[in-house]
């Protein structure tokens, strides 16, 4: 007998803000970010190229499953933490990648599968939110989304690059916390840290 598929779990507003309380650089908050407010993948996030990000209009292009692009609108928040990551801590000069490495001999090279999980297994460590793993993110993104009236599965679908039966399959049966909370806390450990030292541009950026 085949055993049921266990529903995702969504991180509690209390997780997300214990596990970002140590975060100290714009990059990595940029990074979940982009997992909890836009509900990419961590596959994704990795993939993603400078010119992927159109900020001035608020929209990114993101491959996904099958190297399918699809645009996806920028919340204000994601916006604002990626402008902050790339004109105060993304290297110049360092090719087409949207995430790099900040120090260290691949300093401006594409961050790597293994290099996310290291991020994530460190702030799960001093945070000691045990079960912030980067799908999890998405998973509340998910749950954020169909706690709203005016949002259909297909909706959620077309923005996670999934199908309406796994959407149904896996969220529908979801009562999600309310995304203003979420929110407010990603804006709070935004705005607690310290702010990363200039780094002088080069060669143009848009």
């Amino acid at each position: 007998m085949k055993e049921p598929k266990r529903i995702p779990v969504p991180l509690t507003v209390d997780q997300v803000a214990r596990f970002w309380s140590g975060f100290r650089n714009a990059r990595d908050l940029a990074v979940v970010g982009l997992m909890l407010l836009q509900g990419l993948r961590s596959k994704e996030v990795i993939a993603l190229n400078l010119e992927d990000v159109q900020l001035a209009e608020s929209q990114i292009f993101v491959r996904g499953k099958g190297n399918k692009i699809r645009v996806l609108p920028l919340a204000s928040e994601t916006v604002h933490l990626l402008d902050h990551y790339l004109r105060l801590e993304r290297p110049a000069a360092c090719g087409p990648p949207l995430f790099v490495s900040l120090k260290g001999p691949a300093r401006g090279a594409r961050i790597t599968p293994a290099g996310l999980r290291s991020l994530f297994r460190y702030h799960r460590r001093t945070s000691a939110v045990s079960g912030a793993h980067p799908h999890r993110f998405r998973h509340t993104f998910a749950r954020i989304l169909l706690e709203k009236a005016n949002v259909t599965v297909l909706d959620v679908a077309e923005l996670l690059g999934n199908t309406e039966e796994i959407v149904r399959k896996h969220y529908a049966a979801w009562v999600p916390e309310r995304q203003a909370q979420l929110t407010k806390v990603l804006q709070e450990a935004f705005e607690a840290k310290p702010k990363p030292k200039l780094v002088a541009l080069r060669g143009g950026r848009r």
